[in-house]
């Protein structure tokens, strides 16, 4: 479009100078663009949704290859990102193969099974782990633990609790998944690696670095023969890898394999690629935690603006580069220097809160980056108690931890009262001791800030 502009003008006798400033004018205009997006559209109106529409000219002819072709056009939308178009299209697959082949046929639960995933890509993880617990179910009914398909739906019942903060049952089932995996394809099959990858992410979250080392070293041998040096899986599990040197403070190391996955990223698949833009933000919070400020910030500040040019403001690459530029500042005293910083952090971070996919996790998490990380005059002190009693209403009931967020908001919002009530309930769904005396700490802060106000 620019080098049409360009060529108009010089045909019209346009001076270099009015050329220049028409291009400049142009190229401004076009600069908030958000170019995936823009990509993910035109992909959606020129060719898959006239691809959906003659799958309703064979359902008449032939159900199930018409089922066939909503799961086909369903997994296109998912890989794209466009999940509402991707999960219409699931449905309907699912609901062709109900009616034709009945709920415990093996293509009907592919069908959901591909929900199953759509769900854990929109955030929605109790749906995942409710669909996947009821695929795995028939499944073993129909054809046993030692199938292909029940392996993924145990892997998928995984992920969801995972996500959901239930890592003891996660790990199990990924233990159970890896071994039935090894068991069915061999140790060297692209699965049995990823679900070894993630077996010792989970061992590592549990403080088993031995088990954690041992899954990771072996994985990785593997992935770099197998799929080689510059494969997502291997880049994957370098970035994992390096969590494990970086805790037991084998900083050289760790940060070796960060490079390593960076510099892969970057000639392989580009500067702007969402997994360069994520292993980028993830050398920038590596710096960070090691309190090297003046090599974390350049990098944040290099992503960010990436991920705001190529994903968006509450992409969660974007959030994360927010949430640690938020630790730098903050750590390195910098961070009343940067209130233009902080109010686009503000901006981003309730975006993301209102979005409907947002799981109510998340927008807990929100509204605790509000409280933590953002300087309180940088911030309306209402929003953080906002966004946490919206994420209360309509979903699971919240956690202890969770309620201690919504105390926090209460206190900031000014409400001493609500806040000493919240607190005293967060306590008591607390198990754990240590972080108990914390909240009981806390909480008599509370009662003394709002015996002065009575007072």
């Amino acid at each position: 479009l620019e080098q049409q502009i360009t060529a108009e003008m010089e045909q019209q006798g346009s001076g270099e100078q009015r050329t220049g400033d028409t291009v400049a004018a142009f190229r401004k205009s076009v600069a908030g663009i958000n170019r995936p997006d823009l990509a993910r559209a035109l992909l959606d109106r020129e060719i898959l949704s006239q691809t959906a529409a003659t799958i309703e000219d064979q359902l008449g002819q032939d159900p199930a290859v018409a089922a066939r072709l909503h799961q086909t056009v369903a997994s296109s939308y998912n890989s794209i990102g466009l999940y509402e178009q991707a999960e219409e299209h699931a449905l309907r697959a699912l609901t062709i193969r109900e009616a034709e082949f009945g709920e415990a046929d093996l293509v009907t639960l592919s069908s959901r099974q591909q929900l199953a995933g759509i769900y854990q890509s929109t955030e929605r993880y109790e749906e995942n782990a409710e669909t996947s617990q009821n695929t795995i179910n028939a499944l073993m009914r129909s054809v046993g633990m030692e199938h292909p398909q029940t392996v993924r739906s145990i892997a998928s019942l995984a992920a969801a609790y995972h996500d959901l903060g239930r890592i003891a049952d996660s790990d199990s089932l990924y233990q159970i998944a890896l071994q039935l995996q090894t068991h069915l394809k061999g140790p060297e099959d692209p699965r049995t690696l990823r679900y070894m990858r993630l077996a010792g992410d989970l061992a590592a979250h549990q403080d088993r670095m031995a088990e954690a080392e041992s899954l990771y070293t072996r994985a990785l041998v593997l992935d770099r023969e197998i799929l080689g040096e510059d494969h997502p899986e291997t880049n994957g599990l370098r970035s994992f890898y390096s969590y494990l040197l970086r805790n037991r403070e084998d900083y050289d190391a760790a940060e070796s394999l960060l490079l390593e996955v960076v510099e892969s990223d970057v000639r392989t698949r580009g500067e702007h690629h969402p997994s360069t833009l994520w292993h980028k933000w993830e050398l920038g919070r590596f710096y960070t935690d090691i309190e090297r400020y003046e090599d974390a910030e350049p990098i944040l500040l290099e992503t960010l603006a990436a991920c705001l040019r190529v994903l968006s403001p509450t992409h969660m690459t974007s959030l994360n580069c927010y949430r640690t530029l938020a630790d730098v500042y903050n750590r390195s005293g910098q961070a009343q220097d940067e209130r233009a910083f902080f109010e686009e952090m503000v901006v981003a971070l309730g975006a993301a809160a209102r979005r409907k996919s947002t799981a109510q996790s998340m927008r807990i998490g929100h509204a605790w980056n509000l409280l933590e990380r953002v300087p309180p005059e940088f911030v309306d002190p209402e929003l953080p108690l906002q966004i946490a009693l919206e994420a209360g209403t309509g979903g699971s009931p919240l956690s202890g931890r969770q309620m201690r967020t919504l105390a926090s908001a209460y206190c900031r919002a000014g409400d001493l009262a609500m806040a000493v009530q919240t607190q005293g309930e967060a306590i008591a769904l607390m198990g754990d001791e240590e972080t108990k005396v914390a909240m009981e700490e806390q909480l008599a802060v509370y009662n003394s800030t709002l015996a002065e106000q009575q007072r």
